[in-house]
C-alpha cells in the first residue's frame, strides 16, 4: 500500500461525522483540493460546502484520525497492495467521479486499465440459469476482444461469469464489493475469480476496512457498478432483486441499461421500462458492443 498521509485518515475520520450524505464529502474533497482540505486551517469562503466543510474541521475527532493512521498501517502490512484513492486523485475512474453520488474514496486492490473508461456492467442472478452463465461469459468475452473492461460485483452466478469471461479472454475486470476491501469475502463470493482478477483488473471497496457486508451496503455498491460503467447489461434477473436496483441506477445516471431479450421479452416488470430511451432489449454480443462504443464516444465528445 502507499503511503498514507494524517490527511487519508482524516478523510475516514469524516464519514463518522458528516452529518449528510457521503457524496456532500465528495463534493467537498473535489471543490477544495483533496483530503487535505479537512486539516487545513484556512478560510474556507462562503457557503452550503464551505460550511460544512468548517463543521467537518471542528467535529473531527483527532483519536480518530490516529486510530485509522494505525489502521491504514495495519492494512499495508495484510495488504500491500492496496491503494487508498479519493474522488479529486486523477487515480479516481473518470465514469464514476462524473457520477452522481459518487463516493469520496475507493479501496483499490490491483489496477485500472487505460480502457477502463469503456467499460460495461454484466449482471443477473446469483441463481443463474445455465443458459444466463453462458450469455453472460460469452459477452465478457467478445467485449474485452473490443477493448471493453467488464464490471460486475464478484457474486456467483452471473456477475462471476462476466468476470471469468474477460480474465479468460485476457481482458481487464472490475468488481465492487459490499464490504470493507480486507472483509472476508461472503459465501455468495467467488473467491476463485477474485483471486484471478486481481491480475487482470481490481477489485474495489467504498466502504470503511473491516465494514461487513449487510443489506444496504449491497444496494450502494450497485450505485458504484452503475458508476463505473457507461453501460449496463442485465442478463436475467427476478423483479424484486439487487439486479433490479443496478439498473435504477444507471438509469438515474443517464446511462445506457440493456436487457437480454431471450430472457425479458414477456417479462411484465421489464416492460414497465420500455418507454425509456435508455433502454434496449438486445439479443446478440454485437449489439451489446456496439452499444458500449457509441457511449463512449459521445462520452468522449461531452
Amino acid at each position: 500500500m502507499t503511503s498514507t498521509t494524517a490527511a487519508h485518515a482524516a478523510v475516514l475520520a469524516a464519514t463518522e461525522v458528516v452529518p449528510a450524505d457521503w457524496r456532500d464529502l465528495a463534493a467537498i474533497l473535489k471543490r477544495y483540493g483533496g483530503p487535505e482540505a479537512l486539516l487545513s486551517t484556512s478560510a474556507a469562503g462562503h457557503g452550503h460546502d464551505a460550511d460544512l466543510l468548517n463543521y467537518i474541521r471542528t467535529a473531527i475527532d483527532p483519536a480518530r484520525v490516529i486510530h485509522w493512521q494505525q489502521h491504514f498501517e495495519r492494512l499495508a502490512e495484510v495488504m500491500p497492495d492496496v491503494r487508498f484513492v479519493t474522488v479529486d486523485s486523477k487515480d479516481y475512474p473518470a465514469n464514476l467521479k462524473a457520477a452522481y453520488g459518487c463516493p469520496p474514496f475507493l479501496f483499490v486492490r490491483g489496477k485500472f486499465h487505460e480502457n477502463e473508461e469503456k467499460a460495461l456492467a454484466i449482471v443477473g442472478s446469483r441463481k443463474a440459469t445455465s443458459s444466463g452463465i453462458a450469455v453472460a461469459y460469452n459477452v465478457a468475452q467478445v467485449a474485452v476482444r473490443s477493448g471493453i473492461t467488464v464490471v460486475s460485483g464478484l457474486a456467483r452466478g452471473i456477475d462471476a461469469a462476466g468476470h471469468r469471461g474477460a480474465i479468460n479472454s485476457g481482458g481487464s475486470t472490475v468488481a465492487a464489493i459490499a464490504a470493507g476491501i480486507d472483509h472476508p469475502l461472503s459465501r455468495e463470493s467467488d473467491l476463485d475469480v477474485a483471486e484471478a482478477m486481481i491480475k487482470s483488473g481490481a477489485i474495489v471497496s467504498q466502504f470503511r476496512p473491516g465494514s461487513p457486508p449487510v443489506r444496504s451496503s449491497y444496494l450502494q455498491r450497485n450505485g458504484v457498478i452503475a458508476g463505473l460503467s457507461l453501460v449496463s447489461l442485465i442478463v436475467e434477473a427476478d423483479e424484486r432483486s439487487g439486479t433490479r436496483n443496478e439498473a435504477e441506477h444507471s438509469l438515474r445516471q443517464g446511462r445506457k441499461v440493456l436487457f437480454w431479450r431471450p430472457h425479458f421479452n414477456n417479462t411484465s416488470w421489464v416492460r414497465l421500462y420500455s418507454s425509456d430511451p435508455l433502454v434496449k432489449l438486445v439479443d446478440t454480443e454485437d449489439e451489446v458492443v456496439h452499444e458500449v462504443s457509441a457511449a463512449a464516444e459521445r462520452s468522449h465528445y461531452e
